[in-house]
């Protein structure tokens, strides 16, 4: 109830101060909707597939093993602190894109804790896997890979797991292989490879034709 006592200007106001307050509450609430929405829109991947430098790679996951995962959830590393600064370079590559200073050839970095977030992968998972095969007999192992530094560095899942071809999205190449493998480390005139032929073949049986 209004004091009858009260001015006409006390009144308006009073009134003004209501108004303002409902007002507010009103742009809150509708512009924390807007940047919901966008914040959703931004993390699909259709948002990803609007850019055209960025189509091929979302062709290459449409039909790769992770298909049925979003791009938020292994190019967003988990924790909000992360995902907010994450966030901010994307609406940078937008504002780059809209002024066409962007680069051609994208490049981005997965944490090994996007990979481990729970519900994917984890380490006791891979380990017990134990040993792999794959393409013509490979054998492959991720515990020795992980575990310790390998030519003096230590690896990480994008080590060997990145889109190095176009249209192979996240997968192992055989090229990824060669890089340290074939590398080796050398010593004077000796070549010590990482592994060696046999450390991920099977010594041949019998002659092949």
């Amino acid at each position: 109830m209004t004091d009858p006592e009260e001015s006409p200007a006390t009144r308006r106001r009073v009134y003004r101060r209501r108004a303002f307050w409902i007002v507010l509450a009103i742009v809150v609430v509708i512009g924390g909707g807007v940047l919901t929405g966008l914040w959703h829109v931004s993390a699909s991947p259709q948002f990803c597939n609007s850019c055209h430098i960025m189509r091929p790679y979302v062709e290459a996951w449409k039909v790769s093993k992770h298909h049925d995962v979003a791009c938020v959830q292994c190019h967003y590393p988990p924790g909000l602190r992360d995902t907010l600064w994450v966030k901010f370079q994307a609406i940078s590559q937008v504002a780059k894109w809209a002024t066409q200073t962007y680069n051609s050839k994208p490049f981005a970095i997965v944490e090994d804790a996007s990979c481990f977030r729970s519900g994917c992968h984890s380490g006791a998972q891979l380990e017990s896997r134990g040993v792999l095969t794959f393409g013509r007999g490979v054998r492959f192992d991720h515990r020795p890979h992980l575990e310790s530094a390998k030519m003096g560095r230590q690896l990480r899942c994008t080590s060997c797991h990145s889109q190095i071809v176009v249209g192979k999205h996240f997968e192992v190449t055989t090229s990824t292989c060669f890089t340290c493998h074939f590398k080796g480390t050398k010593d004077g005139r000796d070549l010590a490879p990482v592994a060696g032929c046999t450390g991920c073949h099977s010594s041949p049986r019998g002659t092949s034709r």
